[in-house]
């Protein structure tokens, strides 16, 4: 599938698994042109304008979690429910364009990208990967990229749609905690996944996005534990700015696991009982 992916965002079309023939070039190409490296020296100013953006009388945030995939959670928000300005969070390789999406890997980041034009934008930005690969360690860097408007196009299971939709993206890497044997590294884990979830934050504020779409970040490969993750979340969105920046914040917990012991951990922690 990621050839055909790859080749709809090059040619600036597709065929739609029911015989349409879509174009994309136009959204693909301001994706492309609007994409933004941020570096991590410009955080301050980021987080800055965020908050001058908030509004203090804005109607209290919604927080839910779902079994979803992001994928599914960004399509029932702009497609089902008709929200505008919605993103996601993408949970990112530090060091390759979509992660494993061309050689058969099947996280998070890789259905993003095997559905949209994600890699197109992300591409663009190849100081991020330098930076990250550049770094001796794996806690990685501080630095990210926002993706606005991406194309999506296909669906979890490969079908090619009709009507594509588009969502704004943020890429950031979580600290990959199983590669970490250096204690003062592991030490340092939780204050980077603090910082960067306050990053995210103030990024998709910043742009003005009012339904986010979040999730179990660093909890797979990178071995982050729910238990850890979770709370930083509850605690970012506890701070007054963010949580009146957002309308919404979805936390797409999918979870096949026979347990689903990270969906607990996540539904406990964020969504608790009344």
């Amino acid at each position: 599938m990621s050839r055909k992916t790859d080749q709809a965002w090059k040619d600036g079309r597709y065929c739609a698994d029911d015989g349409t023939v879509v174009e994309i070039a136009r959204e693909v190409d301001a994706c492309k042109v609007a994409t933004r490296l941020i570096k991590p020296d410009e955080w301050p100013a980021i987080e800055r304008e965020a908050r001058s953006l908030v509004d203090p009388a804005h109607p209290p945030l919604q927080v839910t979690v779902t079994g979803e995939t992001t994928l599914a959670a960004l399509r029932r928000l702009v497609v089902d429910e008709r929200r505008d300005a919605v993103a996601a969070l993408n949970f990112a390789s530090a060091r390759t364009p979509g992660g494993g999406y061309r050689t058969g890997a099947n996280a998070q980041e890789e259905t993003l990208a095997r559905g949209s034009a994600l890699v197109a934008s992300l591409e663009r930005a190849p100081r991020y990967y330098e930076q990250n690969r550049a770094s001796p360690s794996a806690l990685y860097t501080d630095h990210a990229i926002w993706s606005p408007a991406v194309p999506f196009f296909a669906d979890d299971a490969g079908v090619f749609l009709a009507t594509p939709y588009r969502a704004g993206v943020v890429t950031m890497p979580a600290p990959n905690r199983g590669a970490i044997t250096a204690a003062t590294e592991l030490q340092a884990v939780p204050e980077a996944l603090r910082r960067r979830i306050r990053c995210v934050l103030a990024l998709a504020a910043q742009a003005r996005i009012r339904h986010l779409v979040l999730g179990a970040w660093g909890c797979g490969v990178f071995r982050n534990p729910p238990e850890t993750v979770a709370p930083l979340f509850r605690e970012a969105l506890s701070d007054l700015s963010w949580s009146r920046a957002f309308t919404s914040v979805v936390f797409a917990i999918y979870d096949p696991s026979p347990q689903r012991a990270t969906f607990a951990a996540f539904q406990r922690i964020l969504t608790p009982p009344a």
